[in-house]
């Protein structure tokens, strides 16, 4: 079931994106789990924060060890929406373990080299829900989203600045059991 949550910028999610196998493939896999860091515009490289507490893994998709839904989950986006593949960076894969969270903010550039091919639009996939906590909220559009296993949800902000900043969002705080999700950025021309 597809939901259009706003219209401009669109926010909207979808139901049994993936099955529920698919998830849970993806979640049992042995993954080399790394503490998650935000951008370091200095350095040009990843660097932890307090502002994101998760674990990740970015994905490689030629890795031939690697679930096959998750190869190809990219793919599958591009397809359903519409998107050149070329344009969609590499899927991180995230889990949120009790008190871990990110704080609000916005997944484009302000400042840096990345501002020539920004990110136009975010797309994350709840791989489960059995735990508490853990919504992603836009406080500036007034919107909670429950995750729920298999959804997706997709946003943009290739608008003007005053609507692209009511994209900011938050992963907010797990308060029981552990958080899955896979988040796909979305740039304006192709990456890298």
């Amino acid at each position: 079931m597809l939901e259009i949550l706003n219209n401009k910028p669109l926010l909207l999610t979808i139901d049994n994106f993936l099955k529920a196998s698919e998830c849970e493939e993806i979640i049992n896999y042995s993954w080399p789990w790394k503490r998650s860091g935000g951008y370091d515009h200095s350095t040009h490289a990843s660097k932890e924060t307090p502002e994101r507490t998760s674990s990740t893994v970015f994905i490689n998709s030629k890795d031939p060890t690697i679930p096959k839904v998750l190869k190809n989950i990219n793919s599958k986006i591009s397809e359903f929406f519409k998107i050149d593949y070329s344009k969609l960076e590499p899927p991180q894969l995230q889990r949120y373990e009790p008190g871990q969270l990110y704080i609000p903010h916005w997944d484009y550039f302000f400042h840096g080299p990345h501002i020539n091919n920004n990110r136009v639009c975010t797309t994350i996939i709840y791989l489960n829900d059995n735990f508490t906590g853990g919504t992603t909220t836009f406080p500036k559009l007034n919107k909670v989203i429950q995750p729920k296993q298999g959804k997706i949800l997709y946003f943009e902000y290739d608008y003007i600045q005053e609507q692209n900043v009511l994209t900011m969002h938050s992963g907010d705080k797990v308060l029981n059991g552990s958080k899955y999700i896979v988040t796909t950025w979305i740039r304006k021309t192709k990456w890298p």
